[in-house]
């Protein structure tokens, strides 16, 4: 099965809603693609202070941030607190320097990376994993 398209269209979103956090623009509009032919909603931000307010403003099933971003709250930060206020939300880290940030024990268990660069198919399988684990009632 090297077809990336019938991998990734074996995961269809049904419903979720993911907070896709990325600063740089060109990137974040092919991730909300990917996520949108996986048939996901989609709400973006730029930042962790973005986020942050769109995750107090409404219902958030799963979070995908970049780790390395501008502003006084980096990816790996923006997570933990976020996991700590939402229990119930999915997190999905990204990074193309994942040894940089994350290699000291930063991240929990219930913390997911998926390094840059990834493809569609990449991106599907993780997130299968990560609704079946929601779907079980733990926190991804």
């Amino acid at each position: 099965m090297n077809d990336e398209t019938t991998l990734s269209d074996k995961l269809l979103g049904s419903g979720e809603i993911v907070l896709v956090v990325e600063d740089d623009t060109p990137i974040r509009r092919i991730v909300v693609r990917y996520f949108r032919e996986l048939g996901f909603n989609i709400v973006e931000a730029k930042n962790a202070a973005e986020a942050l307010t769109t995750l107090e403003a409404g219902t958030i099933d799963i979070l995908f941030t970049d780790v390395v971003m501008p502003g006084a709250i980096d990816g790996v930060e923006l997570a933990h607190m976020a996991s700590e206020r939402w229990p119930n939300l999915s997190v999905i880290l990204t990074s193309g320097f994942p040894q940089n940030r994350l290699g000291d024990g930063q991240t929990s268990s219930q913390l997911r990376l998926l390094s840059k660069p990834y493809r569609k198919a990449d991106l599907a399988e993780l997130l299968r994993e990560t609704i079946s684990e929601r779907k079980r009632g733990q926190p991804a």
